[in-house]
């Protein structure tokens, strides 16, 4: 992925320079944010660092924030901050938690915010949910998709009790790519587990013969044959007669809400896109059926690659590129 990121205030000690309380928020935001580009650059991702040090008042440093960001072609946009208001720097037990802004809520900036918002809940941070705003300055003015992570509070003795950068830093980029984090002996990011490729054409064709009954010969090259077999499944799927052709009513098919798929889905549809992508080469995961931030994350590379709208999902364009 190409991805901007940027502590959203001036540094401490300069105007709008963020909430200030048990934790700072500028200096807490600067350090996840840094810590998070290591590990989104050792994890072989492009990141654009784009926050701003010298700006003259809040709306100065917000202008030259989304201007570093539009100077950039990426796939989302992400502003880190910190939230407060809980006035408990006591603590009473109950930590203030995690939220993190969109513009809509049909955009694929909220797929990444609920995915962020999971992992860091599972720091032990509540879930405070995605929060929706046309109000705020870098979401409404950033080209590509933005989010803006509310960490947690910096006025919460319970927040900053269970608050530490690294741990944060990697929930934010497990939810952004899908991918753990671990952390070898000399400290730098090994590649995880999950990204070793699971799935084969091999494993694609077999799941095709069980599905559809059929004998298909089960080696790693997909020809027209296994094409007609993935194309009967998808008619199969949407009830409509088997040709094993992409014709007119595959088409109208294609067009079928019930045919587009998401994050959070799961079933053959899902496996018969997976596997689709494995045929493409990009898929690097299990035919598990279910539609997770990897899939999510491929079926962007696919859309970028193609031209298609850059949504994240399987709908009409997608289903056409891969069975047309």
């Amino acid at each position: 992925m190409r991805i901007n990121i940027h502590a959203g205030h001036n540094p401490d000690g300069r105007t709008a320079c963020g909430a200030v309380s048990l934790l700072r928020e500028s200096t807490e935001a600067r350090l996840v944010k840094d810590k998070v580009i290591t590990y989104l650059k050792e994890l072989g991702h492009t990141v654009y660092d784009c926050t701003v040090d010298n700006g003259s008042s809040q709306y100065d440093v917000l202008a030259k924030i989304v201007r570093n960001c539009n100077s950039h072609t990426v796939d989302l946009d992400i502003s880190i901050h910190f939230n407060s208001g809980r006035n408990d720097t006591a603590g009473d037990g109950s930590n203030g938690g995690t939220e993190v802004w969109v513009y809509r809520p049909d955009s694929t900036a909220s797929h990444y915010a609920e995915a962020i918002a999971k992992n860091i809940s599972a720091l032990g941070f509540r879930n405070r949910g995605i929060k929706i705003s046309k109000d705020l300055y870098v979401l409404a003015n950033t080209r590509a998709e933005a989010l803006l992570i509310e960490c947690c509070f910096v006025d919460d003795k319970d927040d900053v009790n269970l608050y530490n950068a690294d741990d944060m830093a990697k929930a934010i980029v497990t939810g952004i790519t899908g991918q753990s984090i671990s952390i070898g002996p000399a400290g730098s990011v090994q590649p995880p587990e999950k990204l070793i490729p699971c799935a084969t054409i091999e494993d694609f064709t077999k799941w095709l013969n069980s599905y559809l009954k059929i004998d298909l010969p089960i080696d790693d090259i997909f020809d027209e044959n296994d094409k007609k077999a993935a194309i009967s499944a998808f008619q199969k799927m949407g009830s409509i007669p088997v040709t094993g052709r992409w014709d007119t009513g595959s088409g109208k098919l294609a067009n079928r809400s019930a045919m587009h798929i998401r994050l959070g889905n799961n079933g053959n549809l899902v496996k018969l896109l997976q596997g689709m992508l494995i045929v493409n080469g990009i898929y690097f995961g299990e035919l598990h059926g279910i539609f997770d931030l990897n899939t999510t994350n491929t079926v962007l590379h696919f859309q970028k690659y193609w031209n298609l709208n850059l949504h994240g999902i399987a709908g009409t364009q997608v289903w056409k590129k891969l069975l047309g």
